[in-house]
């Protein structure tokens, strides 16, 4: 198997074109359609490379439709598998064109590539749904609102006052869960730095929020809020989670910046203390890939980092690999547990995370503005490029 000649056939274009295919709202309640076709996408697309195709359906409370991540295998009746994933939802008003369309591309370019390739491990490709959030609280959120008296018809929050105090509120809860606050300290404790300025219904309605969140703790978070499609998914295979070598997830890929600053650092990460390859750290250059690895993963982060060093593709990367388990990093890092890995690394299965960084670099981000005309491709193709290489040395 000639490793160079297997990533050379990683297609800009199709890359692309996928992207163009996909973009859109792909929410379960605001266009559940976009939702499904994307699915039906990646069943076509998957049955066209030759791969064995499953369905893995479940079902949510409250909610007619059924919900589905997608599988595609490369089966070469290996009693092990690497694991290719990314998921297909989106927020309810971005088009997703990077989170996360881009890593939908970059899975199902590696599944046409690797299908046709000599390799002696199983390889399985996962879209997974409902990453974003759970319906259910979307739901009970969108009902609380339209109760609250403080939104318009279109659900728009009817003051500025409104807006900026409830902005306030996030950023203060957020401020003391990276402090290490529990998610009910960090809603009694942001609740009582603005109640002074807070109208009646301004109050009635944080308090009916955080009375919502009451059962949400940093580590069910993971499987509770977010993270429901790969978490359901590892429920059903459990039994087999043994057989899983190492989880590559793809998670917004698509966007880079060569300015000064243009990148942040989760709280709790020294940037200094972590390998790297030609980062400008200093100056805080957001141009290159970002590895988050827990301890059970720290092998296959750096196998991929190797690749990266590769000639033909000279990736530069930022590999944050944190010698603790999923429990400590719900506790000291929890930025680090925002996508599908999380569920991996809470089952002690090796998984990574490959992402620019979402909104620690992405300006973009969880916006209507998430569309492909801010994306660079060639760097997309590079990280595409490198996971592919990085699957092959180890399959």
């Amino acid at each position: 198997m000639d490793k160079k000649k297997l990533i050379e056939q990683i297609d800009i274009e199709r890359l692309y074109q996928h992207i163009l295919n996909i973009e859109g709202v792909r929410h379960p309640i605001d266009n559940p359609d976009l939702l499904d076709a994307v699915a039906d996408y990646l069943i076509y697309e998957f049955e066209e490379y030759g791969l064995k195709v499953n369905e893995h359906i479940f079902e949510l409370d409250g909610f007619d439709q059924k919900f589905r991540n997608i599988e595609g295998l490369i089966d070469k009746g290996s009693d092990k598998e690497l694991l290719v994933t990314a998921h297909y939802d989106t927020v309810s008003v971005s088009p997703g064109a990077n989170d996360n369309g881009s890593g939908i591309a970059g899975m199902l370019e590696i599944a046409r590539v690797l299908a046709k390739a000599d390799i002696d491990t199983n390889v399985r490709f996962i879209g997974f749904t409902l990453e974003e959030s759970h319906p259910q609280q979307d739901k009970k959120i969108r009902e609380l609102m339209e109760e609250s008296g403080l939104v318009d018809d279109e659900l728009r929050f009817s003051t500025y006052h409104s807006i900026k105090h409830l902005e306030i509120l996030d950023v203060l809860r957020e401020e003391y869960l990276v402090q290490g606050k529990t998610v009910k300290e960090s809603w009694q404790l942001a609740i009582g730095n603005i109640a002074e300025q807070l109208t009646e219904k301004e109050k009635q309605y944080i308090d009916s929020l955080q009375k919502l969140y009451e059962n949400v703790t940093r580590t069910n978070w993971v499987g509770g809020s977010i993270c429901i499609g790969s978490s359901k998914w590892l429920e059903k295979n459990k039994h087999n989670k043994q057989k899983i070598l190492g989880v590559f997830n793809l998670e917004e890929i698509g966007y880079s910046s060569e300015k000064k600053y243009s990148q942040q650092y989760p709280a709790g990460i020294d940037p200094e203390r972590y390998p790297s390859y030609k980062v400008d750290i200093e100056n805080r250059v957001g141009n290159f890939v970002g590895i988050f690895a827990d301890k059970y993963s720290k092998s296959i982060a750096q196998a991929f980092c190797e690749q990266c060093k590769i000639k033909d593709i000279d990736l530069p990367f930022h590999s944050l690999e944190v010698p603790l388990n999923y429990e400590e990093i719900s506790q000291q890092i929890i930025d680090l547990l925002r996508s599908d890995h999380s569920s991996f690394w809470k089952e002690q299965v090796p998984a990574i995370s490959i992402t620019d960084t979402f909104e620690f670099r992405y300006p973009y981000y969880h916006t209507s503005a998430d569309i492909s005309d801010y994306l660079d491709f060639e760097f997309m193709t590079k990280i595409v490029k490198a996971t592919l290489a990085t699957v092959i040395s180890l399959a």
